[in-house]
């Protein structure tokens, strides 16, 4: 049996007092709950993403201004911990990214976010024929996804690391430029990666640095990101909607006597099991997430600068 348990503060001890619920009710507030938790997990997990990318771009930054400050020769153990510090920050966007492909951007419906969030067949079609789109031009998007394939069957990616300074600017400026190159011939001699995989490698004109291709991947997952937030806004917010009323509603009904609201279970032998507590501050992380991750502009395209405008 399904009741509305409500906790009672009458004093210091509060008491409990239950409530019951048909199961039409129910299962209305179930699916709405979905709904809204799977919008949840989504801005959640590209967040997650994010981060680990964040994270990335910074160790390289930082590599690259270490070596500006540092005194010697850059030996081998140095360069070492250069590359073990990277292939960790790379492998974490990697595993990020698959985790969220796999739970979001998927072509099996029983896994479609967009499917089990609007339940209509069309918006799944549309996300999974933009997703194929993307991947069949070979580009960033496809050599990202490979390189996640890759890293299953290698220790580390980042096997090279290319630095060097460049003058010749005026007024004496130089560059410091910190690469990152892939060696197409170590991935196509490697034998426990497949044929298919080094046939893509073999043909691709793409440029093979772990940043450029790393960019233009997460780049492309963004996008994916802000199709699936487009496409499921309307059910979010009829959800949202719903949700909140109950809420409002329950509040004003026994705003006397409760403070909060619980949704539990209780089977043959009485024994109870909670579901979910009836509460709207939880669904405050959607919209924050969603401005902390309003967009990615094309990484390609932007030329970060601290320096004032000569």
């Amino acid at each position: 049996m399904i009741k509305l348990k409500a906790t009672i503060f009458k004093g210091m001890i509060p008491s409990i007092e239950y409530f019951e619920i048909n199961k039409d009710f129910y299962n209305e507030i179930l699916t709405t709950r979905d709904i809204i938790k799977r919008v949840y997990n989504l801005e959640s997990s590209f967040d997650n993403l994010i981060e680990a990318y964040k994270d990335f771009k910074v160790a390289i930054h930082r590599e690259n201004v270490n070596r500006l400050t540092m005194g010697g020769k850059h030996d081998y153990v140095f360069n070492h911990e250069s590359r073990a510090k990277l292939n960790r920050c790379l492998n974490s966007v990697l595993n990020q990214s698959k985790f969220y492909l796999d739970s979001h951007v998927y072509k099996e419906r029983k896994k479609s976010f967009l499917l089990n969030v609007t339940n209509e067949s069309e918006l799944h079609e549309l996300i999974v024929q933009e997703y194929k789109a993307e991947n069949d031009t070979k580009g960033a998007y496809y050599l990202g996804s490979l390189l996640r394939n890759i890293a299953q069957h290698r220790s580390s990616l980042v096997d090279n690391l290319s630095v060097g300074l460049e003058g010749g600017l005026p007024e004496g400026a130089i560059v410091a430029r910190f690469t990152l190159p892939l060696s197409k011939q170590s991935i196509l001699d490697d034998p426990k990666i497949k044929n298919k995989i080094k046939n893509v490698i073999r043909e691709s004109n793409f440029v093979f640095d772990v940043n450029v291709i790393l960019d233009g991947f997460v780049h492309s997952i963004a996008k994916f990101h802000s199709r699936n937030r487009e496409l499921s806004q309307k059910a979010f917010d009829s959800a949202c909607d719903y949700w909140n009323s109950l809420s409002s509603e329950l509040r004003k009904k026994y705003s006397t006597i409760a403070s909060s609201f619980e949704i539990v279970e209780f089977d043959e032998v009485g024994t109870e099991q909670r579901h979910f507590n009836i509460s709207t501050d939880w669904i405050q992380v959607v919209p924050h997430l969603r401005n902390k991750n309003y967009g990615l502009i094309e990484p390609s395209r932007v030329e970060l600068s601290n320096m004032p405008r000569g």
